[in-house]
């Protein structure tokens, strides 16, 4: 029989408008099983917005939050032509999934 050797149990939630995030370690767990993080994002919000921007050479630049602000930042200075902003795209991505358009890869 395999030993479980889970240190830590991570839960994500990619919501349509906001995206969160929780985690527990095993050991504070077994003290504690109410003993759950989270971030608190701008504004003590546990979620923040399901935002993603890309930099020009299509890598990951921010997300929520901090992807919005310097996106609206880059608009107010007129250089935001090649970045990539994504707002509300977890829909887009289940329509995906629905059509077998994206898979999983491991």
């Amino acid at each position: 029989m395999e030993s479980d050797n889970t240190v830590l149990v991570v839960g994500i939630d990619f919501g349509t408008s906001g995206s969160g995030y929780a985690f527990s370690f095993r050991h504070e767990y077994k003290n504690d099983p109410l003993n759950i993080s989270t971030y608190s994002w701008t504004g003590s919000a546990y979620k923040t917005p399901s935002s993603i921007l890309i930099k020009p050479d299509q890598t990951f630049d921010s997300f929520g939050d901090e992807a919005e602000e310097k996106y609206k930042d880059l608009c107010e200075n007129g250089s935001e032509r090649e970045w990539f902003f994504l707002h509300g795209f977890k829909m887009q991505l289940y329509k995906a999934v629905e059509k077998g358009q994206v898979g999983c890869t491991y």
